[in-house]
């Protein structure tokens, strides 16, 4: 990943407070990341370039406007296109997850959205990511929508 920036986001009444990471990456064209697991959960929007993730034996092709929808702990392998790609990745830490036990999250089943509204979300999430002005309330209402926006592993 090539930028990060932490935000805090608050969740409950008791004010328990988790941090988020919003990074933006830059992939080299053929580059192949092994297996391998996160500790968080994540959504990831691919907005340039394309790759390949496999979890299993279960490939999926991702392409600019794909976004992955990833628990924590799942074991995949990546492998980035002819252009390499450039991502922009949202990482939650367990502890939000477990405080959203209540919500269908929908971060509870690896999967790729293609199109969607959450396109527009993870762009404008892009978009204020970059502006270094931006305050991180206006950073963590936007990862708040995109979480709202989330399709439900039903759908």
């Amino acid at each position: 990943m090539t930028s990060r920036r932490i935000i805090t986001v608050k969740t409950d009444t008791v004010a328990s407070s988790h941090h988020v990471c919003v990074a933006e990456g830059r992939y080299a064209a053929g580059e192949r990341n092994e297996r391998h697991a996160h500790s968080y959960a994540s959504i990831s929007f691919v907005f340039a370039g394309s790759l390949q993730e496999t979890v299993g034996r279960t490939p999926e092709s991702a392409f600019p406007f794909s976004t992955a929808i990833k628990p924590c702990g799942v074991e995949h392998v990546d492998h980035y296109g002819t252009t390499g790609a450039r991502v922009l990745a949202v990482q939650f830490p367990q502890t939000l997850i477990a405080s959203l036990k209540d919500w269908d999250s929908g971060l509870d089943t690896w999967r790729w959205v293609h199109g969607g509204l959450q396109v527009r979300l993870m762009l404008r999430l892009l978009k204020l990511h970059r502006q270094e002005s931006t305050p991180n309330s206006d950073l963590e209402d936007c990862v708040f929508e995109i979480l709202a926006a989330l399709p439900s592993h039903h759908s």
